[in-house]
């Protein structure tokens, strides 16, 4: 009728080597990362040699163009550089005398026109 302890304990044995690695080794399948993709094969020769060709004229052709794009930025910003080492107090005196210059052109205009109305 029951079952002894020994028969108990290898039954138990057998049920966890069944579901571990049993016939289809399901456990496993579930319970494990899968296996890597194959790696790409190769690429043909041809295509190897025209990639290599693309690259060593993209070095030819873009580097140089663009160290010239970061010459002329650097020719472009160095005035506004210099501009900014203007004392501003000098800057100030230039803005003033230029005010003063554009009010005495504007009242002379405006003392013609004056002029002109009144006749």
């Amino acid at each position: 009728m029951g079952s002894t302890s020994l028969e108990f304990e290898q039954n138990a044995l057998n049920r966890f080597n069944m579901m571990s690695n049993g016939p289809d080794g399901f456990y496993w399948r579930r319970h494990q990362s899968p296996p890597p993709p194959p790696p790409p094969p190769p690429p043909p020769f041809g295509a190897w040699s025209l990639r290599h060709e693309k690259s060593t004229f993209l070095k030819k052709s873009v580097i140089p163009c663009w160290k010239g794009k970061l010459k002329a930025q650097k020719e472009i910003m160095t005035p506004k550089i210099s501009m900014a080492r203007v004392s501003p107090l000098s800057w100030l005196q230039d803005s003033v005398m230029k005010n003063q210059q554009e009010e005495a052109r504007n009242s002379a205009w405006f003392q013609k026109f004056k002029l002109l109305s009144q006749t």
